[in-house]
């Protein structure tokens, strides 16, 4: 099978040649393995300008190297992890909000950027990179909820107390969030850009969600369903995101639309083998290989876990190999990233999985 083929059967809950793997590579020391020998690294960890085109090459090294069958952009951003061992710039994750008061979030309107003006930056690039890890890997792209944007951008802390103490421009901010992922979702779908797209709503916790779920059920569920309605329309499978434990709104996300989850965090609490035997037949499975196995494991321990993944959820199609952090972490030594894939490989054909 191709690798188009292999992720559309599996999209379609049907049994490709063996298990895809879906995941994005947020890791140097993985990038430098496959890296060729004359790569500076200097210029993408000092995050200098003009480094895309160095950037993209080795990042498509690294999953053709691994076998990678879909990785992801955010929106038409890539990864690069470099920058983060540099300790002189602030990475991605550690921003900081310019909000400081419930009043500022009263006074904040998301602003929500036309069709016309995204929808020519957004294909070209997007299909810019898609071609450079065509054919051997399939590129999607990722979108965000209303409720991940609006944290984001305010900060988790002060938006939790917005939503008790200014209930109705939290409803606002929302909205608005809303209506622009929507827009770059029905870009998505004019273009048929790919046969998948991926939301990032990270809504889980340890053991539980994030916010109630009398929240979720009330502010994010009906919203989402606006957000990916374009897509669905096309015909392209809605995969949702989201770390930690969303048992407790499953049932919801699922009613609003989406086709498939990632990346069934195990560390806390997703149980693959009973979302398989619950939603196996409504949900496409990415994902839930132990973070801390891949990071500490020998490669026997390895092999086992990427063996109870497949065992748990590849029969019948409709599963994707990724780890439970829903990436390639930092952390994970490269050598065990090389294992993984290969175990994928090893035990995930079809029809004799995990022997």
């Amino acid at each position: 099978m191709t690798t188009k083929e292999r992720v559309l059967a599996a999209l379609d809950h049907e049994e490709p040649d063996r298990v895809p793997i879906w995941t994005l590579i947020d890791n140097t020391d993985v990038l430098r393995h496959f890296a060729p020998p004359d790569f500076d690294d200097g210029p993408l960890v000092r995050g200098e300008a003009g480094t895309h085109e160095a950037l993209l090459d080795v990042t498509v090294r690294a999953a053709e190297g691994l076998g990678l069958d879909v990785t992801f952009l955010c929106d038409t951003w890539m990864m690069n992890p470099f920058p983060r061992e540099n300790t002189g710039i602030q990475t991605y994750g550690a921003t900081r909000s310019r909000f400081r008061s419930v009043a500022d979030v009263a006074d904040f309107t998301p602003e929500i950027k036309p069709y016309e003006e995204l929808v020519g930056p957004f294909v070209k690039t997007f299909n810019e990179i898609a071609s450079k890890f065509a054919p051997e890997v399939l590129l999607v792209s990722q979108g965000s909820s209303c409720v991940e944007g609006a944290h984001n951008e305010i900060g988790l802390e002060l938006f939790s107390l917005a939503i008790y103490d200014a209930p109705r421009d939290v409803g606002r901010i929302l909205d608005a969030y809303t209506e622009q992922q929507r827009i770059k979702a029905q870009i998505y779908a004019d273009h048929k850009l790919a046969p998948a797209y991926q939301v990032s709503c990270d809504i889980g916790f340890k053991g539980s969600t994030l916010f109630s779920p009398e929240f979720l059920k009330r502010e994010l569920v009906p919203r989402l369903k606006r957000e990916i309605e374009p897509v669905k329309q096309a015909g392209i499978k809605l995969i949702l995101h989201s770390d930690g434990d969303v048992t407790g709104v499953l049932d919801d996300l699922v009613d609003a639309g989406i086709d498939g989850l990632n990346p069934l965090e195990p560390t806390a609490g997703m149980d693959l083998a009973a979302v398989k035997t619950r939603y196996g037949r409504n949900l496409v499975l990415v994902g839930n290989a132990d973070p801390n196995l891949v990071t500490f494991g020998s490669p026997e321990t390895i092999d086992t876990e990427v063996k109870r993944c497949i065992g748990a959820a590849a029969r019948g199609g409709g599963y994707f190999f990724d780890t439970g952090a829903g990436e390639i972490m930092p952390g994970f030594p490269a050598e065990n990233v090389l294992r993984m894939c290969d175990a994928v490989r090893r035990f995930g054909r079809y029809p004799a999985l995990a022997d």
